[in-house]
Order: structure tokens, then sequence, then C-alpha cells
């Protein structure tokens, strides 16, 4: 019933258990939710535009030590604002 992406970001500063291949457990989980099909509000190729930026967070040592390190969502949202901006 959505009609436009959605996405989260969760930080676990402990970790949470996970099957990840390495074993360790998870800090930074994203959720990305989408509408089955194109609409007027949606269009699947910024979805995999986003899933790309996702992807490259995860692999950007700096971004994860900094979102470990936030102590409110607005840190949050600066530091993803400004991740955006690279």
């Amino acid at each position: 019933g959505l009609d436009r992406a959605i996405c989260s970001l969760s930080v676990h500063p402990e970790g949470i258990p996970w099957e990840a291949v390495d074993g360790a457990p998870v800090h930074l989980l994203f959720t990305l939710l989408r509408p089955d099909s194109k609409s007027s509000v949606h269009d699947p190729d910024q979805h995999l535009d986003l899933m790309r930026w996702i992807a490259r967070l995860g692999r950007d040592g700096d971004f994860r030590r900094f979102a470990l390190r936030v102590k409110t969502k607005t840190e949050l949202v600066d530091l993803l604002r400004e991740m955006s901006a690279v």
C-alpha cells in the first residue's frame, strides 16, 4: 500500500546478532520499503540510486564511525545530508 519509497537507518552501538558472513554483530541497519510499481511519486530508477548510495555508505569507514557516535536523530540526519553531498 505504499505510494513512495521509505528508508530508515537504525544505529545499534552494542551491535545486534546477525547471520553475517564474518559472524560479527550488525551496528548499522538500513531498511528500505518501496511500492510495487511506478507512480507519480515513485520512480524505480531513483530507488536503485538510493540502493547504490546506501551500499556506498555501508562501505565507507568514516561514515560508519561517525554514525556510531551520533547522540541524536538530528545529528544522524545531518550526517546523512553531509554524506549525500559527497
